[in-house]
């Protein structure tokens, strides 16, 4: 042992421990590597710090590392957050490359659909019929059942052993080949990712039911764009997850965002979706009695579906009651005024809310504001985007004259959250504390239905909102 780890050794573990913080991770595995007793000693929070954040994409070499993580005494407390990555494997975006000998590639510009073409050379077509076909292969493997179920058993053994974990979060890239990957807001055939990511989330869910660990929050596509689990998806799967008792499993889970989008097969008949496809999400949170934190968003693929599912939320009014829920976020949700106050109705603790892309179809907004006026354990309301019947309809929330005060009278400066209309601007976002909601008791000033196309702000808007709702919707 050289001087300098004698005096390591020393040291009190407090100081050892401040002397680690300021070192990343290389610098500390070659300090370990001393002597056994300073590898020891440096096994402090800031090396453990490192180990908090792990992701699996679902292969056997990824599993079995995770295995084997946590099987260690040492290091699987350290795990807080498992990340599952469901990766797409991009065939007919390299098909459509091959055979139209360009790819279409999105813009920054801020217009709906921005995209332009870019030529192939005759070496970058040459690599990507290279990369086709591994990825083709890889897209079979995912295909099959064994490798499914192979997926379900390797990750419950890996959570068997972490036993407990802050969250599990699930996440999608694409692989358009090899070493080639990209977000699902940049590929334009979007069916293999509704697919891949239906699967994962069986897969996930199966894991966690049979394993029995204690997770405490579970995130499924939240912040991704262009990324959910089709509903109907989570209706099929309940019975799986029924006979596995994730009721059990799911007692632990304080924390649910769950992206969910409408059938991606646009023509399916609405005659073949039945009525039950639609309780699959009530079903799920049912399993959840103690949730604390609940964010539902929808991803409307084709509009011929979107007024239909009305009826999902519908269902979680009509079945759901979650007697801790205290943070509530619901975005893009096409729901009825009755099914939305039955709702708030039996949630009256919640004390931060927000309602973001919400379609009433029917209703009006005047008694859901009223009834959130008298919600006394609400502190504050996010509130963005809001229609009635009429998807024209979009709600001002700026104060009357009446209520403005000098912060508020400066709203029209706020370019995000206002659009262009002809007589005036709307404001369509706002967050507001107790004070405000007190004072002005929702009571909004009469707003502009005539929208100006071409104004900049307003396409930005636009794209944006069908970014995250749908490309049908906004």
């Amino acid at each position: 042992m050289d001087s300098s780890a004698s005096m390591l050794l020393a040291l009190p573990q407090e100081v050892v421990d401040t002397i680690a913080g300021c070192l990343d991770l290389t610098s500390i595995c070659n300090l370990r590597l001393t002597c056994k007793a300073v590898s020891h000693l440096c096994v402090g929070p800031r090396f453990l710090s490192f180990f908090a954040n792990q992701k699996t994409d679902l292969t056997a070499e990824s599993l079995q590392g995770l295995i084997h993580l946590a099987n260690h005494s040492t290091f699987r407390g350290a795990v807080k957050l498992l990340t599952v990555v469901a990766i797409v494997y991009n065939i007919d975006e390299l098909d459509s490359v091959l055979s139209q000998k360009y790819r279409r590639v999105r813009t920054d510009q801020p217009f709906p659909q921005s995209s332009r073409s870019l030529s192939m050379t005759p070496e970058q077509l040459d690599e990507v019929r290279r990369n086709r076909k591994p990825a083709l292969e890889e897209q079979h493997v995912q295909k099959g059942m064994v490798k499914s179920q192979s997926d379900v058993r390797l990750l419950t053994d890996a959570l068997c052993s972490f036993g407990m974990l802050a969250a599990v979060a699930l996440e999608a890239v694409i692989m358009q080949g090899l070493n080639e990957y990209t977000t699902p807001f940049e590929v334009f055939h979007k069916d293999p990712i509704w697919n891949r990511a239906a699967q994962v989330y069986k897969t996930v869910t199966l894991a966690i039911a049979r394993s029995g660990a204690a997770v405490h929050a579970l995130q499924v596509y939240t912040g991704l764009q262009h990324c959910s689990t089709p509903a109907l998806a989570i209706y099929e799967h309940m019975r799986a997850l029924e006979a596995a008792d994730f009721a059990k499993a799911a007692q632990s889970i304080k924390s649910l965002s769950l992206s969910i989008s409408t059938h991606a097969r646009i023509f399916m008949s609405k005659k073949s979706l039945k009525e039950g496809s639609f309780a699959g999400v009530a079903l799920l949170l049912e399993q959840m009695p103690n949730l604390e934190c609940l964010d539902l968003h929808l991803f409307t693929i084709h509009d011929n579906f979107q007024s239909y599912y009305v009826k999902l939320f519908t269902c979680i009014a009509d079945k759901v009651v979650l007697p801790s829920l205290r943070n509530c976020k619901l975005r893009g949700l096409p729901c009825t005024e009755g099914s939305l106050l039955a709702f708030l109705k039996a949630h009256n603790g919640i004390e931060t809310l927000e309602m973001k892309g919400i379609h009433l179809e029917p209703g009006s907004w005047r008694r859901i504001f009223n009834h959130l006026y008298r919600m006394s354990a609400l502190q504050r309301v996010t509130l963005s985007n809001l229609r009635g019947p009429d998807l024209a309809d979009l709600t001002h929330l700026a104060p009357k004259k009446e209520n403005e005060t000098p912060w508020s009278r400066n709203w029209r400066e706020d370019t995000d959250c206002v659009l262009q209309c002809i007589g005036g601007e709307l404001l369509h976002t706002r967050t507001m504390s107790r004070e405000e909601i007190l004072r002005e008791r929702l009571d909004f000033a009469a707003g502009f239905a005539v929208f100006l196309a071409g104004a900049l702000q307003n396409n930005i808007w636009v794209t944006r909102g069908r970014a995250e709702f749908g490309p049908l919707l906004m």
